[in-house]
């Protein structure tokens, strides 16, 4: 089970493959979704220019 503050997910974004498990939320929460085109770019840039 994921506990607050943690990620799930990040392979598939990282490595293009498809998602290999389903999440199901048994309360009330927030998500925040990120694709490739948006995520990637800053992985890609320098650790002292974010």
């Amino acid at each position: 089970m994921v506990k607050q503050g943690e990620i799930f997910g990040e392979l598939a974004v990282i490595a293009g493959l498809p998602r290999s498990a389903t999440a199901m939320a048994k309360a009330d929460c927030k998500v925040l979704s990120l694709d490739e085109s948006s995520s990637m770019p800053r992985c890609k840039r320098p650790r002292n220019s974010r």
